[in-house]
Parts: C-alpha cells; structure tokens; sequence
C-alpha cells in the first residue's frame, strides 16, 4: 500500500519536473532570505489548502514509523514552501496551478487508501469509478501545465532568437566597447 510519503515523493518530482522551467521555477537563489515555516503554519495552511493531506498525515501517523511521520511532514513543509515561493516568483495563478496538482495527487492516494482498506465489493468498484476520474483530472491537469510550458518555451526562443539576431548585428560595436572597457578609455 502506498503512504502519504510515496504521493508526497512523487508529488515533489513531478512538481520538480513540471516548474522546473525559470519562468515557472519556484527554486533560486531568494529561496534563502525566505523565513522556514513552523509546524503551526504548515498545519493551518494544510487544514485550509489541502485537507486531504491532513488526513493522509494522520494515516501515516498511526500506522507507520515515526521517521516516515517526520519525514511526510516535512514534505508538506516544501511542498507549502513551493508553493509559496511560486506565489512569490510567478504569480497567484501559477501557485493555484501547482497546488490543484498536489490537491490531485493526494485525492488519488486517497482514493487508493481507502480502495486497499475495504473489503466491499461494492464499495470497491464505487472508489474505482471515482480513483479513474480523479487520474483523469489529473491527467488533464498535467496536460495544461505542459501546455504552458511549451508556450513559454516558445515565447523564451523568440526572445534568445532577437538577444542573437541583435548581437551579430553589433558585433563590432560591443566589441569595440568590450575592449575599450577593458582598456579604461
């Protein structure tokens, strides 16, 4: 069976792979001056962002070891802090973008939690059903942020294209400024 440590592993590389581009990197060298958040914050924004991972901690709390605890916990930590850092970097949209992806994922281990813990037929195929929309959502969610990305990639070449067009048009005259820079004339 799957753990809330598994979802939030996963859900940090997905995460790492999908805001990885710089516009949508949520990683850089402010990340420092950013205050650590303390239990108390990550628990409040969990209870009001992601109650789902409030009851998948809880579920790792009592059935599994307290380094896997510890450890969840502290992924929900990052997983907060990247998104606040996206909020910070990229905009309201963007971090609401990256948080309705976490939200996914943890509905989905959810789902599966409680598919592996019932011995109802009926019950079983119910989560089913749910467990295929919600992977489904999820899908097209990933699809979105790809598209976004693409776009974005696409916007960033035209720009490198006008940076490279505009450097070999002055060549010589950043060159002579280069020199003359170097010279201290």
């Amino acid at each position: 069976m799957k753990s809330l440590l598994h979802i939030l592993k996963l859900t940090g590389l997905v995460s790492c792979l999908v805001f990885t581009v710089a516009h949508f990197s949520y990683a850089d060298e402010d990340d420092e001056d950013r205050p650590e958040m303390t239990l108390a914050q990550a628990q409040t924004f969990l209870k009001e962002y992601l109650p789902e991972a409030i009851e998948l901690l809880n579920h790792v709390r009592d059935n599994e070891s307290i380094e896997d605890y510890q450890e969840a916990l502290e992924r929900a930590v990052e997983a907060i802090e990247e998104y606040q850092a996206i909020r910070e970097d990229d905009g309201k949209e963007q971090a609401e973008l990256f948080l309705q992806g976490i939200r996914l994922e943890l509905q989905i281990e959810q789902l599966a939690l409680q598919w592996h813990t019932t011995d109802d037929d009926n019950l079983q195929d119910q989560l089913r059903e749910q467990l295929t929309t919600k992977v489904s959502e999820l899908f097209e969610h990933e699809l979105k942020v790809s598209i976004q990305e693409l776009k974005f990639l696409r916007e960033e070449i035209v720009t490198i294209e006008g940076e490279i067009e505009n450097l070999e048009k002055n060549r010589d005259v950043l060159i002579n400024e280069e020199v003359k820079e170097i010279l201290d004339e």
